[in-house]
């Protein structure tokens, strides 16, 4: 249950961003479109690190809920740590280089 919450959470930190649209009074200020950063892309080292261990805790968690049931465990549930850290470099990498730009 924990592992699930950490999951909501992070997968609605990196949402919510994209989501949110510029009010109309903004953009008529603001004719030219410029970058816009929002918090996660400020602090992408504390968001990729929630998502690694968001990630390795659910891989962790499903792996044994598999193992204790006799399934085969997947490339993810077998090696958590090296998910986690992929998960990690990838959310990095992603609020590095896409940055969101004003709606018209």
């Amino acid at each position: 249950m924990k592992s699930l919450r950490a999951i909501l959470a992070v997968a609605l930190c990196m949402i919510a961003p994209l989501t949110l649209g510029v009010p109309a009074a903004q953009a008529a200020h603001h004719p030219t479109a410029h970058k816009v950063v929002h918090t996660l892309q400020k602090h992408r080292t504390l968001a990729s690190i929630g998502a690694g261990v968001a990630a390795y805790k659910a891989a962790k968690i499903t792996g044994h809920n598999r193992k204790m049931h006799g399934k085969k465990l997947n490339l993810a549930q077998r090696h958590p740590i090296i998910s986690g850290m992929v998960a990690a470099g990838v959310t990095h990498h992603v609020l590095k280089t896409h940055k969101v730009k004003h709606r018209r």
